[in-house]
C-alpha cells in the first residue's frame, strides 16, 4: 500500500496542483473502462451522452483494434493478403437491435444484406440446407417463391413454425419493453427475476421448446441448426432464452466495411482517451479510489472502473473489499476458417451425395461426426470469379478436412485465413445472474453474457451501467434514444 501511495503522490502531483490553482473548476470524475468492444464502447458513449460529457474516460484495450469479437479480416490483420472487409466474428445484427441501429444512423453508416443472392442475383440462388451427417433433412432450392417456401415448411413441420414465430416475436417484444423502457437502467439479476425471464433460462432449449409445443423434428432440424451456427451449441447444451434469441433473425444486416465501425463511432463521440495494445493486469482499491495497473507498468487512479471483457480470460487481478465472487465462466472454442475457391469449383463431394451443394450449409446434431457447424459463401470477387467460404467448426480445418469432406478437386482451393475465438460462454441453464455492480464503484458488464450473448446486449449492458453511474449527475433524461 505504501508503494502505491508514494508512486501516486508523484504521478498525480501535477493534477493536484492544477486543482488547487483552479478551485472554481471542479475536476471531472475519472472512469476507466477495460475493453473496447460493444460493451465498453457503448458505456463510454452513453456516459457522456447522459451527462453532456461529464466524465473523464480512459478506455484500455489489450488488442490493437476496436470491436472485440466484432471485427473484419482487414481490421484484425491489416497485412493479410485477402485485404477484404469480411466479418471475422459477429457478422450480423437484426431489426430489434435498437442500440446498434442508433449507432448506424448517428454515425451515417451504410448497411447491406449479408445474403449474396441479394447482391449478385444472377450468380447466387440463396439456397440452404440442414445436414445431419448423412442427408439434408431440410433444404431450399433458392428458386421457390416465398409462398412456396412457407408451404414446404408447414407441410413438413405442421404448426410448429407458426408457434415458434409467435414465441420469438413475443419474447423479443417483452425483452425490448422491459429492458429498454420500463426498467432501464437496470441491474441484471433484479430485472430477470422480476419479469420472469428466469423461467426461460432455467432449462435447456430442448426442454423449453417441447414445453411450448414445438415438435421435436422442427426443433432438431431447424432450431438446433440455428443454435449451432450462432452459439456452437446443441439444444441440450444451451438455455431456452438463448435458443429463442438464436431464431430472431428478421432484417439481418451488416455494416458496409465492418460492424466494428459502430463501436469506433461510440468511442470517437465519447472523447475517451483510447489506449490500444494496453492490457490491464491489476485493479487495487485504495482510499475510495481504484488504482489501475497495466502490463507495461503504467499506473493511474480512477474514481470508477467498468470491466467490459471476460474477467477470467483477461486475467485481471482485483484487490479490493467486498467484491462479488464471480464464478469462472467457460467460453466456447470456435474455429473460423476462410477458404478461397474458384466459382467454377465450389464445394462438391461424395460426402454430400449427388447434385449441387447448397450455398449455406447448416448442421444438426448427429451420431456421425460432422467436422463443422456451418459453411457459408460470404464474399464473391467478380474480377477473379472466386468465392470465399466461411466455416465455423469445433476443431481446426485443414487441407485434409477439405479433401475428405468438401472438395473433390483442390485445384486453386486454399485456406486464406484462420482464427480461434472464445466468442461466447457455454450457455448452461441457470436462474440467477450476477448484477453489474460487483464492488464499490466497480462494474462488470460481462455478467450479461450468460444471459444473452450478442453485440446488442453487450452494448445494452454498457448503456445500462452508464445510466446507473450517471444518475444524479445527468443533464438529460436517462433514456435510450430511438429514431
Amino acid at each position: 500500500m505504501h508503494f502505491y501511495k508514494l508512486l501516486l503522490s508523484f504521478t498525480l502531483l501535477g493534477a493536484s496542483l492544477g486543482e488547487l490553482q483552479s478551485p472554481l473548476t471542479p475536476s471531472k470524475e475519472k472512469i476507466a473502462i477495460i475493453g473496447a468492444g460493444a460493451g465498453g464502447s457503448s458505456a463510454s458513449y452513453y456516459l457522456q451522452k447522459f451527462t453532456s460529457d461529464g466524465f473523464n474516460i480512459t478506455l484500455f484495450e489489450a488488442e490493437h483494434y476496436i470491436g472485440g469479437r466484432s471485427t473484419t479480416i482487414s481490421n484484425y490483420s491489416p497485412n493479410n493478403s485477402t485485404n477484404l472487409s469480411i466479418e471475422l466474428g459477429a457478422s450480423v445484427f437484426v431489426g430489434a437491435n435498437r442500440i446498434l441501429w442508433n449507432g448506424v444512423r448517428e454515425f451515417n453508416l451504410t448497411t447491406t444484406s449479408f445474403d449474396l443472392s441479394d447482391k449478385y442475383p444472377d450468380k447466387f440462388k440463396g439456397d440452404f440446407g440442414v445436414w445431419n451427417g448423412t442427408d439434408f433433412v431440410f433444404r431450399t432450392n433458392g428458386d421457390e417463391s416465398t409462398i412456396g417456401g412457407v408451404f414446404k415448411v408447414f407441410w413438413k413441420y405442421g404448426l410448429s413454425p407458426l408457434r415458434l414465430y409467435w414465441l420469438v416475436r413475443n419474447t423479443v417484444g417483452d425483452f425490448v419493453h422491459f429492458f429498454y423502457y420500463t426498467y432501464f437502467p437496470f441491474q441484471l439479476d433484479e430485472i430477470v427475476s422480476r419479469i420472469g425471464f428466469d423461467q426461460l433460462t432455467n432449462s435447456t432449449g430442448a426442454f423449453y421448446l417441447a414445453k411450448k409445443k414445438i415438435s421435436e423434428d422442427f426443433a432438431n432440424d431447424i432450431v438446433e441448426a440455428s443454435t449451432r451456427v450462432n452459439y456452437a451449441s446443441n439444444l441440450n447444451g444451451i438455455h431456452g432464452l438463448e435458443t429463442v434469441v438464436s431464431m430472431a433473425a428478421e432484417e439481418a444486416v451488416q455494416v458496409v466495411g465492418g460492424n466494428y465501425q459502430i463501436f469506433e463511432g461510440f468511442i470517437k463521440h465519447s472523447g475517451a482517451n483510447l489506449l490500444l495494445n494496453t492490457r490491464v493486469t491489476k485493479l487495487k482499491q485504495l482510499n475510495g479510489k481504484w488504482i489501475v495497473e497495466t502490463g507495461s507498468g503504467q499506473i493511474d487512479e480512477f474514481d470508477q472502473v467498468i470491466i467490459a471483457a471476460p474477467l477470467h480470460l483477461s486475467q485481471v487481478v482485483i484487490d479490493g473489499e467486498n467484491i462479488t465472487e464471480l464464478e469462472e465462466v467457460q467460453y466456447r472454442d470456435l474455429h473460423v476458417t476462410f477458404v478461397l475457391a474458384p466459382k467454377s469449383n465450389p464445394i462438391k463431394h461424395e460426402y454430400f451425395g449427388e447434385g449441387p451443394v447448397p450455398e449455406l450449409i447448416l448442421t444438426r446434431s448427429s451420431t456421425s461426426n460432422i467436422p463443422f457447424f456451418s459453411i457459408n459463401i460470404v464474399e464473391y470477387d467478380n474480377a477473379t470469379d472466386t468465392i470465399f467460404y466461411k466455416i465455423f467448426s469445433p476443431d481446426p480445418i485443414d487441407e485434409k478436412i477439405l479433401s475428405e469432406y468438401l472438395f473433390e478437386d483442390l485445384t486453386d482451393v486454399s485456406i486464406v485465413f484462420t482464427k480461434l475465438w472464445n466468442p461466447y460462454p457455454i450457455l448452461k441453464p441457470k436462474d440467477h445472474f450476477k448484477n453489474f455492480q460487483i464492488g464499490e464503484k466497480l462494474w462488470y458488464l460481462n455478467s450479461i453474457e450468460e444471459f444473452i450473448s450478442t453485440m446488442e446486449t453487450s452494448a445494452l449492458a454498457g448503456a445500462s451501467v452508464a445510466g446507473l453511474i450517471s444518475a444524479g449527475k445527468n443533464t438529460t433524461e436517462i433514456l435510450l434514444p430511438f429514431y
